[in-house]
């Protein structure tokens, strides 16, 4: 029993869960720190946030570990590299954080009719749309194909082009039909049925756009108590 004792404190001193075993500071071979861990070993740790206000204060690497249930290791290496670690961001008490300034770019929505909308950032329309902030950044990258979000075609502003045409870019016309397959109308596109179902439940705009391609594609029998289809496959 006392050589598992044993054993489990130089492994947790080499591991940086606590700083000595048995009067000495043990490390494993190749390990690179193995001088400079002495010093910062007993240096205090700041965790921020990303606005650069201090968080929490611990005296050591240690009790910071333990709080938040991390390896010792890789909270050093993030006070040396002013890297972060597991969405945390850790630094010496002793050496100031200045956080990163952060660009908004202003953004351009356009509806195939040609409505515009213009925020001062992506997580602003997302917000407002109630859609994916991902999926309008991939918009605006031209990432993954992905080309309309909540409705919109999306462009940075100071890329926006008034001359481009996004009218032609409507998608299949799609079929309203009640349970009973009794035809209701016509819609020019997914996205526009998925908004003339918003303006009468209130729903979020994305879930019922893929609630109605899911049935026109016919993933699922019915969406929002309609039956809807492709008007070119009718």
């Amino acid at each position: 029993m006392n050589n598992l004792k044993s054993f489990s404190s130089i492994c947790n001193c080499c591991n940086h869960n606590i700083k000595t075993a048995y009067g000495f500071i043990w490390r494993k071979e190749g390990d690179t720190d193995l001088f400079d861990s002495v010093d910062d070993s007993c240096r205090k740790i700041a965790v921020y946030d990303i606005c650069g206000n201090i968080i929490e204060l611990f005296d050591d690497y240690i009790k910071a570990s333990k709080k938040y249930h991390m390896r010792g290791t890789p909270i050093l290496k993030c006070c040396r590299t002013k890297s972060t670690y597991r969405g945390y961001i850790f630094r010496f008490a002793d050496e100031a954080y200045i956080p990163p300034k952060i660009t908004r770019r202003k953004i351009v929505g356009i509806s195939s009719e040609g409505s515009i909308v213009r925020y001062d950032s992506i997580s602003d329309a997302s917000k407002s749309l109630k859609c994916s902030y991902q999926t309008i950044l991939n918009c605006l990258k031209k990432r993954n194909g992905c080309k309309r979000c909540g409705g919109y075609f999306w462009r940075y502003e100071d890329e926006y082009n008034e001359k481009e045409n996004f009218s032609c870019r409507v998608g299949n016309k799609v079929n309203e039909y009640l349970m009973d397959m009794t035809f209701v109308q016509t819609h020019d596109s997914i996205v526009d049925a998925a908004r003339y179902i918003c303006k009468i439940n209130g729903r979020n705009l994305h879930s019922v756009q893929g609630g109605i391609s899911n049935c026109c594609r016919g993933v699922i029998k019915y969406s929002n108590n309609r039956i809807w289809r492709f008007s070119n496959t009718i």
